[in-house]
This record gives structure tokens, C-alpha cells and sequence, in this order.
């Protein structure tokens, strides 16, 4: 097979992206192209639970924090996640967000915890371009 027909444009890109770090240069881009973007680390390391907003969000829609978090990356074009979930009932949990949704206001309001707080960022790290 040659070079040529073995050229397959990029489908998905794999980012850290949670609520904290909400990826403002790709995230526009990926969707531009009509390619996915696929969350890891969607939880921040678990911090985005305890969120005032994302716990009020929680009790609002009788749901848990990470449930709101994940509804939140579903309601978006184009975006899926991969949250780490060691337990069975987390793993459930984390299939259980298709009977609400989130207000535009909602949304826009979990889009204001950005803080451009990269959780990953090892030494062997490429310069980022956030």
C-alpha cells in the first residue's frame, strides 16, 4: 500500500480538560474541523467535586458533582470523556446522565470555573500553547 492511501486524517484529540482548564485555543479549533475532542483527567484529580458551583448544580438537578461534570461534556459538540472510575458504583454513576440536562445557564456557569489550571504538566512536557 502506498503513502497516499494510507493517509487518514486526524479524527479525535485526546487533552486534559475539565471545568478548571477549559482548553480555549483547541477546543474552538477541534470543533472547527469537525474532530472530537476527547477529555482526559475530566474530574480535575477530583477537585471539580467539591466546586461550590458544581455541588449547588448537583443538589439543583439531584444528581452527583461528578455526574453534572460529566452531563457538561456530553452537551457539548463533539466532546466525550474517559473519567477514571475504580469503583463499580462510580462506574455506574458514570453512565447515568442521560435522564437531565443542563440549562444553557448552567452550562455557561460551569464554563466560569476556568482557570487555566493544567493538571498535567510533567518535565518531559512539550511547550503547550495554551
Amino acid at each position: 500500500m502506498d503513502a497516499a492511501r494510507m493517509h487518514t486524517d486526524i479524527f479525535c484529540n485526546q487533552v486534559e480538560y475539565h471545568p478548571y482548564f477549559t482548553q480555549n485555543k483547541i477546543r474552538p479549533y477541534l470543533r472547527e474541523h469537525n474532530m472530537m475532542l476527547t477529555a482526559y483527567r475530566p474530574l480535575a484529580d477530583g477537585k471539580i467535586l467539591s466546586d461550590t458551583v458544581i455541588t449547588a448544580l448537583a443538589e439543583k438537578h439531584k444528581h452527583t458533582p461528578a455526574q453534572i461534570v460529566l452531563r457538561w461534556f456530553i452537551q457539548q459538540k463533539n466532546v466525550s470523556a474517559i473519567p477514571k472510575a475504580a469503583d463499580k458504583k462510580h462506574r455506574a454513576d458514570n453512565f447515568n446522565i442521560f435522564d437531565f440536562e443542563l440549562s444553557a445557564e448552567d452550562m455557561k456557569s460551569i464554563f466560569s470555573l476556568d482557570k487555566n489550571n493544567r493538571m498535567v504538566n510533567p518535565p518531559f512536557a512539550p511547550e503547550w500553547d495554551d
